[in-house]
């Protein structure tokens, strides 16, 4: 590019996380080697979209300069920002083998802006600008990419991409840092492929693209680590009868099959989707007009007091309310955006802080067929996670279907 002073789209990443616990027991020498295949991955995805790298770069960290003055050259940068978070799982695999290790689980912060750049057209860095247009996207990074392996852009990209490109994006939050002011905007997660048709196509299925087939394996284990889970509940009411009297009180509660049930759901979650921290938890009435928190597992670490989780059954604006009222899951995405747009309310001031970290919900209802074949809603099964996107509309039968065992087990737990 020629001297001169241009609109810029900058595209900036740096590891999120501790990065002392990330090259924990890693050699000076195999640190190095992570950060350049790093850097080179990060790299050749700019030049493929249209981008350089400007500047150096530090530790884990650069940036990229995406020309964006034309229709053709608008939103390069978020194509560049799909292939690396598309691609991140392998590049990790590939540092992990090269430094010896079994797994690296690099996560990222990722995130674009638009601002006026003077150009020096010298290819050495020294291009400068309004801090509001660059120095401060720079400095307050971790401000313009509050959620890892996630991708946000400000206002001054979201207003320029074309509306396709637009409607990707739901706006986060507004932030103030430094210089400047903005919306932030946050990529929303694509459904995962559904592999329906392979198994449809049987015999006559000719080939397999790689996300179907990354889809299909990841189904495989799942299965695997489900019956494994569902095996733990067996294991543990043959340990439970072992310990009570023949005689007397009953042998199996329901109380007994709803912990084993949940715990062995939260162990199958924890395995299934280790990059995610999924709290668990379980209501029913207690009352004719009361809903409550009964039981609970969440990951190690957390902890939340059951006595004060009762709410009203004709409190719609609870989710867990909702699902149990229309006997149908309910799903919220992003939280963050569903108390944006006035979708979410919080039990307590403390659900919205950063290190609890509610991003994305579930709440599945758990009922028995009465003989006219009307549901019978008897509780409520809620899943939560640490990251957006985690549950998606579109993939709520597939949830249903892999939790199906765990759901019948706490059905039964209600009719013992």
């Amino acid at each position: 590019m020629k001297p001169g002073l241009y609109p810029i789209e900058i595209l900036q990443i740096d590891v999120a996380g501790s990065s002392t616990s990330l090259y924990s027991k890693v050699s000076p020498q195999d640190k190095s080697k992570a950060a350049q295949l790093f850097r080179d991955f990060f790299k050749g995805i700019c030049l493929s979209a249209g981008g350089r790298m400007h500047g150096e770069w530090v530790g884990d960290g650069g940036c990229a300069f995406f020309p964006s003055s034309s229709d053709e050259e608008i939103g390069n940068s978020v194509i560049a920002a799909k292939e690396i978070l598309d691609k991140l799982r392998y590049q990790n695999i590939e540092t992990a083998t090269a430094i010896g290790r079994t797994e690296f689980p690099r996560r990222i912060r990722l995130s674009a802006h638009r601002g006026e750049i003077y150009i020096s057209g010298k290819g050495d860095g020294v291009d400068a600008a309004e801090s509001k247009h660059f120095d401060h996207f720079k400095k307050y990074e971790r401000r313009f990419a509050p959620n890892p392996d996630e991708f946000f852009i400000t206002d001054g990209l979201f207003k320029v991409l074309p509306g396709e490109s637009q409607s990707e994006f739901e706006h986060f939050r507004n932030i103030k840092a430094g210089a400047i002011s903005t919306g932030l905007y946050r990529l929303k997660a694509a459904p995962k492929p559904r592999t329906e048709n392979i198994f449809r196509l049987g015999d006559k299925l000719k080939s397999m693209s790689q996300s179907d087939w990354e889809y299909l394996r990841t189904q495989i284990y799942a299965h695997y680590v489900n019956v494994a889970a569902r095996n733990r509940i067996t294991k543990g009411l043959i340990s439970h009868l072992r310990g009570t009297p023949r005689k007397g009180a009953r042998r199996i509660s329901g109380e007994v099959l709803l912990d084993l049930t949940l715990e062995a759901l939260a162990g199958y979650l924890k395995i299934a989707f280790p990059t995610r921290r999924i709290r668990v938890s379980y209501w029913r009435p207690i009352t004719k007009s009361l809903i409550a928190m009964v039981a609970y597992k969440y990951p190690d670490g957390e902890m939340t007091n059951p006595s004060n989780r009762k709410i009203s059954l004709k409190d719609r604006s609870f989710k867990v309310c909702k699902c149990f009222a229309d006997a149908e899951p309910v799903v919220t995405p992003s939280v963050v955006a569903a108390r944006l747009a006035g979708n979410w309310y919080d039990f307590d001031a403390k659900q919205k802080v950063n290190g609890r970290a509610l991003m994305s919900a579930l709440q599945l209802p758990i009922y028995v067929e009465t003989d006219t074949g009307t549901k019978e809603v008897k509780g409520v099964l809620s899943l939560d996670s640490n990251q957006s996107d985690v549950f998606l509309p579109q993939e709520v039968s597939l949830w249903r279907d892999e939790l199906v065992g765990f759901m019948a087990n706490l059905a039964l737990a209600e009719s013992l």
